[in-house]
Order: C-alpha cells, then structure tokens, then sequence
C-alpha cells in the first residue's frame, strides 16, 4: 500500500435530515426559525464538525454506528451551506439553507437573461427582485440613501418581490428594510460600464446593516463595498500610508471584511494602484461597555417578537441578550429562584424559556458578579383547558429550587390545578397521580441519591408546563476524563503531553452541577452544559504554542484537577523527536 494513502471517510459522512419548526426541510430550503436540528452520519464514535460556509462552528459525537445530530440554536440569517468534517477527509456535501428570523433577505436579482448574482454586473436597468421576510412592507434601499428606490409588500407566505428600475453607470449596494427598521445584507450590483478611474466606497456596514457616512456602530468587524478600476485596492484611514486592508477590484467592484479598533473615528478613503483615491467616509467604532447585561430580546414559537410588556398566549419562547462571557441567570424581579441559566460566548446569550400561563412575569438577567438587566415584562394569557402548576418542592432541608441541589431523597410537591387529578412528571414519564382537592394538590415523592430529575405537572388530558430541575445527593468535584486532538492523529493526550495540533476536545464527568467552564488558568476557553447522565463536553480551538494548565470549573467554584499540555509548533516537535 502506498505510505501517503489514508483510509477516506468521505463516503460515510452525510447530513441525512434536517428538521426545522417541526418538519422536515430540504437543501435549498428558505426556513422562518432561529433553530434546527441536523442529523448525520459519520465513522463510529468519531468527533464530527459542523461547518457554517468552510469554517467550523459546532463539535458532536457519532455513536457506535455512526450517528449523530447537530442542534444548532442560533442559525445565522441569510443563505448559508453547511458540512460534515472530519479531521483531515474531505468535507461532506454542501446542504443550503437560508433562515429568515428578524432581518428580510435579498433572494435574487434577475434580468432578462436570469439571475444577477451578488457583485455581478448586468447591462439592462430594468431589473426584477425577489426576497423573503416577515411580514409589513419592504423597502429597498442603495447604501445610506434614505429615500427607497423600490417598496414591495411582503405576501403571506412571507415572500416579497417586483420590478426594479435602476440607473446605468452606477454600482449599486441595494438592501431590504423592514417596518422594523431592520435590514438584509448588501446585495451589490453594477449596472453598464462605470467610469474606469472613478474610486468609490459605496456601502460600510456592520452586523445589524448599513452605516451612514458619519455614523456610529458598536461592531469592530465591518463589511465595506465600493467601485474602481479593477486591480488592487488600499483602504487607508486619515494621512496614514499603512493600509487597515487591502481588497481587489474586478468587474468594477471591491469590497470584503476587515476590522476596527473600539473606541475611535476613522475617516477612510480608498486609493487605486494609480494613486486615485475616493472621497472620505467616516465611522466612529463606539467604546463597548465591556459585562453590559441585557435582555435585548424575546420572541414566540414563530419567531415573532414579544416586546417588553407585550402579550403572547405561548409558554415555550426564546430569550436573547448580552453579557460578559461566563453564565447569565434568569430571574423574575424579587424572587430568588431561577427561571433558567443560560451560557454567554462572544458576548451574547440565548436559550429557550418556559414559562406558565395565565401569568405576567418581570423579567431579569443576572450575571455571575451580580450585575442585573433592566425588567423586560411579559404577560402570558390564560389557555382555555386545565390549569395545572407546580408551587414547591421542599425537603427535610427545605425548599428546592429548579437547578438547585439537595441531600434529601424524600420531597413534598404542591401545586395548583383546574383538573381532578394530576400526573407528575420526570424524565421517564409519569410517575405519581394525584387528586385535587379545592384546586390544590400535594404528593410524596421519593428519589435515590446521585440521580437528576426534571419534575413537570399536568392533567390527564393536557400537557407539562413549567419544570424544576433538581440534582438528589452530594455534588461531585468536576473531573476532566479525556482529551483528544481534533485533526492530526486524533490522538488521546494525557496530562504533561505535548502536541502540534491546535484544536482540542475535552470531556468529562460533573455530577451535582448543571454548567461549568473549561479553562487555562484563570481564563474561560469554554462555558460547558452539563449533561442529563452528568457529562459534559466542551473544545478549545486555534491554540498558540504554549504550555496550558486546563481545569474544568463548575460555577460556584469546584473544580477538576489540572492537566498540563504543551502546544508546540511543529517544527519544534520534530526537532526533539530526531534528537
């Protein structure tokens, strides 16, 4: 056998399904929710990688046979592919979707010939356009232009399109605005031959759309688009002659990604390889009020928002914010118990929230330092049919509050109902019937020690509403019980080993706790949850060389014994090897 041939696993690795509000979509799918579930394929017991357009967004596990899922809560918005990885093979199949949730999106441009794809050109000016939103009435915008070249009304099955009249020798940045104000991202067009030598910078914009000139954004990655000559482009800010990046123009236009430093105003300008420079365009990047904790928004099960004092008849939204990285605690004001803990990375957090009809709750995140979000109320109205709710767990100990632990492994339940009877509920099913007497009830439960339960009530008839989730015996010290490299070897590291490879997966055991982070040192690399069965799994990726000391730290503090790894540049390692 060759020595440089390698088992391929190419062929083993597929997305099977996709299941996206509760039904199953299909590669080139346009969905209206923020989640979706992707099953797949694989080698057994394999680490697999979810890439989000070639570049890798989540880690999961096949099983003995090959199988796994991705559950992916924060689909981003617009058109893009997702694969299969798996060390070094060749990714899977491409599988498209496009998920429209709070912004609309440009779908097509067409002319008489077909599609004009993004930063394409096209010589006619009657143009036609499609795209997808909401609901309400969309508008369509050139870059920071105020006034609309277009408006289109979105129909019901939330498509929206029409004729577009555009003019020649222009390069046009075109977005969607919807009655919220929100916009699609730039969809950049030429239309005829634009002047050879004419340098522009036609768009700036930043996560949430266009940037006027002059304005203010709190993103430090940006998007800029612009016209020239084609050739290299130097974007260049103020009197500097160090360019902040570089782009190629072809076809007449330019344009990509770079980034900015928070807390300044950059007037930049773009300049030709001939010297021809642009007019200015200015942008102050904010300072960014570093552990700012916000519930930013809270929307239904059709993705539609509640806002704050809003009404909604679902029990079952989404919650989304921001904070500091580490864990953000839901509260309603002036209660003591959690609602739900929700994991913050890269600044943001967001997570699903049950909460009980017939109820109007105030809102408040918290984080770990005690710093706390404005209230944002929300009122859930009355379902006709049975009420039933749980009102308290109590022990010898006392109360037991959801995502709490206790010693005790005989709990009261009380709670209130419309029903005659009640059935309680735990991960397995019903385990207790109880009788309501005066629209109230109450039962005995018993649990073995070192087990975790997730209690729901509901009628005969009806189906579960809030739970308590509750860990019975002594919380265990979090342990670390394997590392792997991701690529490379796929080897097991040990602790003291040292490794080339820069992406690395831990597990591990942390029974009595329901969130932790891995860290090295004293720095997060990764908040982790904990599993029903008390594992959990987290991954530390682009590793410098270095020595890193990892533990696994559950939130109030206990933590793994440390193990020691060394990141070595590859050159480094062999040189050891040889000698």
């Amino acid at each position: 056998m060759d020595g440089n041939s390698r088992k391929s696993t190419f062929a083993d690795l597929k997305i099977t399904k996709v299941i996206a509000g509760g039904k199953e979509v299909f590669d080139g799918s346009v969905i209206f929710y923020p989640r979706a579930n992707f099953t797949i394929t694989g080698p057994g017991n394999a680490i697999l990688q979810l890439l989000i357009d070639g570049v890798a967004k989540h880690n999961s596990q096949t099983n003995a046979a090959g199988d796994g899922f991705f559950l992916v809560d924060n689909l981003p918005e617009g058109l893009h592919e997702y694969r299969l990885a798996h060390e070094e093979d060749e990714p899977s199949d491409p599988f498209a979707l496009t998920s429209v949730v709070t912004k609309p999106f440009i779908q097509t441009l067409e002319d008489s010939s077909g599609p004009v794809e993004n930063g394409g050109q096209t010589e006619e000016t009657d143009l036609l356009i499609k795209g997808f939103a909401k609901e309400g009435q969309i508008k369509i915008l050139n870059g920071a232009d105020v006034e609309p070249i277009a408006t289109f009304e979105v129909e019901r099955d939330r498509s929206w399109g029409g004729n577009l009249n555009l003019t020649t020798g222009q390069v046009y940045s075109l977005k969607a605005r919807a009655d919220d104000r929100k916009d699609s991202d730039i969809y950049t067009v030429t239309v005829g031959k634009v002047s050879e030598n004419e340098v522009k910078i036609t768009s700036l914009e930043d996560s949430t759309g266009a940037i006027a000139d002059g304005g203010t954004t709190a993103d430090t990655k940006l998007k800029i688009s612009g016209s020239a000559e084609d050739g290299e482009i130097k974007l260049l800010e103020g009197a500097n002659t160090e360019p902040v990046a570089t782009f190629t123009a072809a076809d007449g236009v330019w344009g990509g990604d770079f980034e900015l430093a928070a807390g300044e105003t950059y007037v930049l300008k773009a300049q030709a390889e001939g010297g021809e420079e642009s007019g200015t365009y200015t942008v102050t990047v904010s300072k960014t009020p570093g552990g700012e904790v916000k519930i930013i928004r809270i929307e239904d099960s059709e993705g539609t928002l509640v806002p704050d004092k809003g009404t909604t008849a679902d029990t079952k939204l989404k919650i989304m914010g921001s904070a500091e990285d580490g864990y953000i605690t839901l509260l309603t004001d002036g209660d003591l118990e959690p609602i739900d803990t929700y994991m913050v990375m890269d600044g943001s957090w967001s997570g699903e929230l049950e909460l009980a009809d017939g109820q109007t709750y105030a809102l408040k995140a918290q984080a770990d330092d005690g710093q706390e979000s404005e209230v944002y109320t929300v009122i859930i109205s009355e379902a006709p049919g049975d009420r039933v709710s749980i009102t308290a767990l109590t022990g010898e100990s006392g109360r037991v509050f959801h995502l709490t632990v206790t010693t005790d492994t005989e709990l009261t339940i009380t709670g209130t109902a419309s029903s005659s009877k009640v059935e309680v509920m735990d991960i397995g099913g019903v385990i207790k019937t109880i009788d309501v007497l005066n629209g109230n009830w109450e039962g005995e439960l018993a649990f073995s020690s070192d087990t975790r339960h997730i209690l729901a009530a509901k009628s005969p008839t009806g189906v579960p509403g809030q739970h308590i989730e509750f860990y019975v015996g002594e919380a265990k010290q979090p342990e670390i019980t394997r590392i792997q490299e991701i690529g490379g070897d796929g080897k097991d590291l040990q602790d003291g080993d040292e490794t080339t490879v820069t992406t690395l997966s831990f597990t591990g055991k942390a029974a009595g706790h329901f969130v932790g982070t891995l860290r090295n040192g004293e720095t997060t690399v990764m908040p982790f949850y904990v599993d029903l069965d008390s594992s959990w799994q987290a991954t530390a990726s682009l590793l410098e060389p270095g020595v890193y000391v990892f533990k696994a730290v559950a939130r109030f503090g206990s933590e793994s014994a440390p193990i020691t790894i060394t990141v070595k540049a590859p050159e480094n390692l062999e040189a050891r090897q040889e000698r």
